[in-house]
């Protein structure tokens, strides 16, 4: 709702705020870590109303779990929190952020070269490889490496191989009947790309990199319903690309 309010360019809901403050400083156990359902959504929103400084300590509770274990979507998982990260360090110019986000990506990208075809991985913008895709542009804005574009391709195709072309024309993907997942050929090209493409971004040593995919439990705190607001897709959203 703060969010919304704020995109809308009403007035700003002063109580919401101090609401969101109170009960982000410690924050609850239990917390997920996501974009939309967790303490990076809650982070995102608190930078835009200007709370930066609470915005920065919640993004550093990220940072101390095991969040390149969690799932590599868009709503909860590691390509959401590493768009976030990349908005902060937008923001702030806070170089460690980035390197972060840099680091968000990586562990994308060997995920896409270690991945055959996991049975019923969703498609789609908020669970499936197109979020990925947004972070792996992002980033592209950001540095100008033609390499995080093949990425973004190779997520895109990841996503469509897995959805059929139905008698009426629509892609049901992985509800329809007739879908069908076809990600081998998908994960040959991403690791030809690996196998003969050295990183172009600079990742601070010691970065830590996840042997596997599995998604992980986070154990940081998990706000009531009313904490952990949802960014809608708007220019200023760390999901939308802007030109």
């Amino acid at each position: 709702m703060l969010y919304a309010l704020d995109e809308a360019g009403a007035e700003r809901y002063e109580a919401g705020e101090r609401w969101l403050l109170d009960h982000t400083g410690p924050l609850p156990p239990g917390t997920p870590l996501g974009l939309y359902d967790g303490v990076a959504g809650v982070a995102f929103v608190l930078d835009r109303l200007g709370h930066t400084g609470r915005a920065l300590d919640l993004m550093d509770t990220v940072l101390r779990e095991n969040w390149l274990r969690l799932t590599p979507d868009l709503r909860g998982g590691v390509a959401g929190i590493g768009l976030v990260l990349d908005h902060l360090a937008a923001t702030t110019g806070e170089p460690h952020l980035r390197q972060q986000a840099l680091a968000a990506a990586r562990s994308l990208a060997e995920r896409m070269t270690a991945e055959d075809a996991p049975t019923g991985r969703r498609a789609g913008l908020m669970r499936g490889a197109t979020g990925p895709a947004l972070l792996f542009l992002r980033l592209y804005e950001r540095t100008g490496a033609p390499e995080l574009l093949t990425l973004a391709e190779a997520a895109l195709r990841s996503d469509l191989d897995r959805c059929v072309t139905t008698e009426t024309g629509g892609l049901p993907g992985r509800r329809g009947l007739a879908h069908t997942c076809r990600t081998s050929a998908t994960a040959a090209r991403a690791s030809a790309w690996s196998s003969t493409t050295s990183w172009p971004w600079p990742v601070t040593a010691g970065t830590p990199t996840p042997a596997s995919p599995p998604p992980a439990t986070a154990s940081s705190p998990r706000p009531g319903p009313a904490s952990t607001p949802s960014p809608a897709c708007s220019r200023d959203a760390p999901g939308w690309s802007c030109t």
